[in-house]
């Protein structure tokens, strides 16, 4: 990672981190609606079920169970004649069906922001994104956020 990009993990579980203030933050960076340009707002939302036979991960003992999936996610992307702004946000739910304990929701976001706020004076070039990530490779490892989720936590990167 370069010397001015910054990665802050969360000492929080992924469903404790507060999307409000991400969302205010990237709000204050957006630029002054005297900028308006050209917008686009693209909705979304993916739905999938799926089993596992071995929810919990362990060597022995399996169980299985199944899981629900629902992730609402908004595209924005905007171009004016002072800046281009890029952003991508998901908000994943996972409902188990037997481990109910197991449910979490996770915040997935990613952005990228041109702006010229003072022309030939001050300009802003940011780029940011929320992902989840395993803390220990020798913990239980998983294949994106389903199962236990005590070896993953948020991660928010930012230059």
């Amino acid at each position: 990672m370069s010397a001015s990009a910054r990665s802050l993990v969360s000492r929080r579980p992924p469903s404790r981190l507060r999307p409000r203030r991400l969302a205010v933050g990237l709000a204050l960076l957006l630029p002054a609606s005297g900028q308006a340009g050209n917008w686009q707002f693209d909705p979304r939302l993916l739905m999938e079920t799926t089993y596992t036979d071995n929810v919990l991960l362990q060597p022995r003992g399996e169980e299985g169970d199944f899981v629900f999936t629902i992730t609402p996610g908004l595209s924005v992307r905007g171009i004016g004649p002072r800046h281009t702004t890029s952003i991508d946000y998901n908000l994943q739910r996972l409902e188990y069906l037997d481990k109910s304990d197991l449910a979490s929701t996770n915040h997935q976001m990613r952005s990228n922001i041109d702006a010229l706020l003072l022309p030939e004076w001050v300009s802003l070039r940011t780029t940011s994104s929320m992902t989840q990530e395993q803390i220990d490779n020798r913990g239980l490892v998983t294949r994106g956020n389903r199962g236990p989720d005590d070896n993953r936590r948020d991660v928010l990167t930012y230059a």
